[in-house]
């Protein structure tokens, strides 16, 4: 089913819900030998993400387990996190050589992109006991499955979910401003993180008024999206710095020529975030959690 909350059921039991249908999917994918090991752990990951913005949204009112489950899911995905950082540098490189900027440069960026390859080959065979890894993780991700039914929500859960709401895009709103005043790529990719989780939030309530809320899904997707590729782009710099004796055989002067391709692409993906990040967080953080409200309690009615 979809991830988002129906009219007719309680908070609480959509929330349980909405947890039971990522885990078991999550265990399905891990279960399924048609799919591929970089598919699944791209899978998993994604289910992980909408887990810990929904237990984000409840968060007033989990008390203590919130943080176990936050826990839980954040280290799952840090364990799941080498292949798919190897994968993203590959195509991040791509796109990059993509784009025809760099094609005066040929021979040495096919070593670059070989470079890129051979150490992706050389993590994944490292990991050797990915199978075992994932069936593990399959065992964890069932037991939390059948710990759902224990999950309680202390409040009113409407209530404390409008408070979710309310905290994380109140987040998202300050980190927009800091990042505005301070692009550093911390700032930034402090700001993607609370835009993400203000995403999935709103997929959350999508119901409450379809046109509205698909349109700000909409553009969240978009801004998330931007502010993801500026930061593999920053990730893939970064990679090339602290690997730079690796790298040196190929030329400082083509290192040179895609860090600064590199910078340039950045600042397009920012100037374009910035123009839809302020328009996101536009309204003060208290009327638009009202407004939301409202439109929950006449869906809801």
């Amino acid at each position: 089913m979809a991830y988002r909350f129906h009219r007719k059921e309680a908070v609480a039991v959509g929330f349980r819900r909405i947890a039971r249908e990522q885990l078991q999917k999550a265990i399905n994918e891990i279960q399924d030998r048609e799919i591929d090991n970089d598919t699944t752990v791209h899978q998993i990951r994604k289910r992980l993400k909408k887990l810990r913005a929904l237990v984000r949204l409840v968060r007033p009112g989990l008390g203590s387990t919130y943080k176990k489950l936050n826990t839980e899911f954040r280290d799952m995905g840090r364990e799941l996190s080498r292949l798919r950082d190897a994968d993203t540098r590959i195509v991040t490189f791509d796109q990059l050589v993509d784009s025809n900027l760099l094609s005066g440069c040929s021979s040495s960026i096919d070593k670059v992109r070989q470079i890129l390859s051979d150490q992706r080959q050389a993590i994944a065979a490292d990991w050797r006991h990915l199978e075992s890894d994932l069936e593990n993780l399959s065992g964890r991700l069932q037991t939390l499955y059948e710990q759902t039914r224990e999950w309680e929500i202390e409040g009113d859960p409407e209530a404390v979910a409008m408070d979710g709401l309310y905290n994380i895009y109140k987040q998202s709103r300050k980190s927009c401003k800091v990042a505005s005043k301070n692009p550093s790529d911390i700032n930034l990719h402090d700001w993607r993180k609370r835009t993400k989780y203000h995403w999935y939030h709103v997929r959350l309530i999508r119901n409450t008024w379809k046109p509205i809320m698909r349109s700000r899904e909409k553009e969240l997707s978009r801004l998330s999206d931007l502010l993801g590729d500026d930061h593999d782009l920053a990730v893939l710099i970064a990679h090339f710095r602290e690997n730079s004796r690796t790298f040196s055989f190929v030329g400082k002067e083509t290192l040179d020529t895609v860090g600064e391709l590199t910078e340039n692409r950045r600042k397009v993906l920012q100037e374009e975030a910035f123009s839809i990040g302020r328009r996101m967080n536009a309204e003060g953080s208290k009327p638009f959690c009202k407004r939301l409200s409202r439109y929950w309690r006449i869906w809801k009615k």
